[in-house]
C-alpha cells in the first residue's frame, strides 16, 4: 500500500538529497492519490486499485475503517482501476488526484510514511510527470487473500506485517471491499468492512473468479441481482 506524490520540483529533490530539505516541505502542494497493489499466484499481473479522497483525514479514516463524521457510517473512498486509469491519463495527459498537500497534511503522511521503501520515479517515468519527480511512499506491507471475486465486487483480506510499526499494521487490516455503483453514474467505492469482518458467501456473491479489474463503465452487470445466477440463487440467499 503506497501514497504516490508526483510534481516534486527536480531542484527540491536535489535539496532534500542533500539534507537541505525535508520530506514534508517537497511535497507541499502537490497531488497525491493511494495505490493498493496485490500479487496473487498464478496471475501474470498484479491487481492495481487506485483510491481517491479529498482529504488526509478522509485517507487515514479508509485505512483505518473509521466512520465519515458527514454520514455516520464507515469512509468510503472512490476508486479506479489503476491499469485504465493509465492509458487514460497517458492519453488525455491529466491527473485524477483529488487532493493536493498541505502543510498540515504533511503531518499525516509523516506519520505512517516507510522511507526505508521509497521509490523515487524520474521525471518523464511512468507515475511521475514529464518534468517533476513522483515518488511511491509505502505505508503497509503485507499479505493479502481473495475473497468473493465477481466483475463487480472485489472482496480482499488483507494482514499487515507483524514486522511493521503497531500503527501501520492497523492499516487496511482486515476485510476490504470493492464495490461498483449505478448512481450517479458507474463508479468504483471501496471501504474497510470493520463491522462485518466475515466473508461473503461465494453461492450468494456470485464468486466468479474473476481477478481481473473492469473499469466501472464496462461493465455488463453491476448490481447482484443484475446477474442471470441470481434468479435461482436467489431462494437460498435471502
Amino acid at each position: 500500500i503506497q501514497w504516490h506524490i508526483r510534481g516534486i520540483l527536480p531542484e527540491d529533490k536535489e535539496a532534500y538529497d542533500k539534507g537541505k530539505k525535508s520530506f514534508s516541505e517537497i511535497i507541499v502542494g502537490h497531488s497525491l492519490h493511494q495505490d493498493f497493489r496485490m500479487w496473487f499466484r498464478g496471475l501474470s499481473k498484479p491487481v492495481e486499485w487506485v483510491i481517491l479522497d479529498d482529504s488526509m483525514e478522509a485517507y487515514e479514516r479508509y485505512n483505518l475503517g473509521k466512520r465519515d463524521p458527514r454520514t455516520g457510517n464507515v469512509q468510503k473512498s472512490l476508486a479506479v482501476v489503476k491499469e485504465a486509469e493509465a492509458l487514460k491519463e497517458k492519453a488525455t495527459k491529466k491527473a485524477q488526484d483529488k487532493l493536493l498537500i498541505s502543510e498540515g497534511d504533511t503531518k499525516i503522511i509523516e506519520k505512517y510514511a516507510l522511507h526505508e521503501y521509497d521509490n523515487w520515479l524520474p521525471p518523464g517515468d511512468v507515475g511521475s510527470t514529464p518534468y517533476a519527480w513522483g515518488v511511491l511512499v509505502t505505508i503497509s506491507i503485507g499479505v493479502a487473500q481473495p475473497g468473493v471475486q465477481r466483475q463487480s465486487l472485489h472482496e480482499y483480506f488483507y494482514y499487515p506485517s507483524k514486522d511493521l510499526p503497531k500503527r501501520n499494521q492497523k492499516l487496511m487490516n482486515g476485510r476490504i471491499i470493492f464495490r461498483a455503483f449505478k448512481q450517479p453514474r458507474p463508479l468504483w467505492w471501496t471501504w474497510m468492512a470493520i463491522r462485518d469482518p466475515r466473508p461473503y458467501s461465494p453461492w450468494c456473491g456470485i464468486d466468479q473468479g474473476v481477478y481481473h479489474l473492469t473499469p466501472a463503465e464496462d461493465l455488463k452487470y453491476i448490481d447482484k441481482e443484475d446477474y442471470p445466477e441470481w434468479k435461482e440463487r436467489k431462494k437460498d440467499c435471502e
